[in-house]
């Protein structure tokens, strides 16, 4: 818990100096290369890599795109706001899920 709260605690500052000299589009796309990769390499090296994952391809299309849009939009953010505004929505941000939750679905 502590090593996802460094994690995170310095990635919006370092986020604010990466944001003003790369593209965010360019940024996130290469996140999630990276990311898809050293995944994809775990799952094969593990044995957990399975056909049945790639039948419906639509569900992680999906929720890669929810990522995609959420990680440009905070970077573009991190080029005008400050890096504890943005983190503040951040961390604030599974409350207003549970908010949209209890108004949606009561």
């Amino acid at each position: 818990m502590i090593g996802f709260a460094l994690l995170i605690s310095g990635s919006f500052p370092i986020g604010t100096v990466i944001s003003r000299q790369i593209d965010p589009v360019a940024l996130t796309f290469m996140r999630f290369v990276l990311a898809a990769s050293i995944l994809g390499v775990s799952l094969f090296l593990r044995g957990k890599m399975q056909r049945q994952y790639f039948k419906k391809p639509w569900r992680f299309i999906l929720l890669g795109a929810c990522f995609s849009f959420y990680f440009v939009f905070m970077f573009e953010a991190l080029k005008t706001a400050s890096p504890v505004a943005t983190s503040s929505i951040f961390t604030l941000l599974p409350f207003l899920a549970l908010f949209l939750d209890f108004l949606i679905f009561r």
